[in-house]
């Protein structure tokens, strides 16, 4: 299924389109927001739950077309776009279906904001105050998808010693 989705994300992200790697956002009720990455003007991917409906559950990535509420998450600071891509790319294997969803843990803002932004975030929970995950979990969620890239990088150079780099990901 990763591979599938993977093929999604490439077929769909249009560098060129002024939305392109944005984080954006839409009202789904008071005081909640849904956090997606727009691939392109059109296209969005988001982190959820499987089936959409439930607040905790398996959590999975999903590429759809752009909700017309959608709109562009101010006071941001995005990383630059090839990072992003490769932040997109890389959350598919470490996350998608790896990780549970929870609208009180680590839920579409915390994803979206770590791709975008490079820091895993959620001031909706915050603000609510029932930050379940914590910290920690953000810290380890930014050091697996660095893991990944990085490991990913270095099978491009399979001369490299890899034992080189034990232990400088360990959370």
């Amino acid at each position: 299924m990763s591979h599938k989705l993977l093929s999604e994300i490439s077929e769909r992200w249009t560098p060129q389109d002024g939305r392109c790697g944005r984080l954006v956002q839409r009202h789904i009720k008071p005081r909640v927001w849904h956090y997606e990455v727009a691939l392109s003007d059109s296209w969005t991917i988001s982190w959820g739950p499987k089936g959409g409906i439930w607040i905790a559950g398996p959590g999975r990535l999903k590429v759809r077309r752009i909700h017309l509420k959608c709109c562009n998450t101010p006071d941001i600071i995005h990383l630059p776009l090839p990072q992003i891509y490769t932040n997109l790319i890389g959350s598919v294997t470490t996350f998608h279906r790896k990780w549970l969803y929870g609208v009180h843990g680590w839920n579409c803002e915390h994803w979206a904001r770590l791709v975008t932004t490079g820091k895993a975030k959620s001031y909706q929970v915050k603000e609510f105050g029932v930050d379940i995950v914590g910290a920690r979990r953000n810290r380890v969620a930014e050091s697996r998808l660095r893991k990944h890239i990085f490991e990913s990088r270095l099978r491009s150079f399979p001369d490299c010693d890899v034992r080189l780099f034990a232990g400088a990901f360990q959370s």
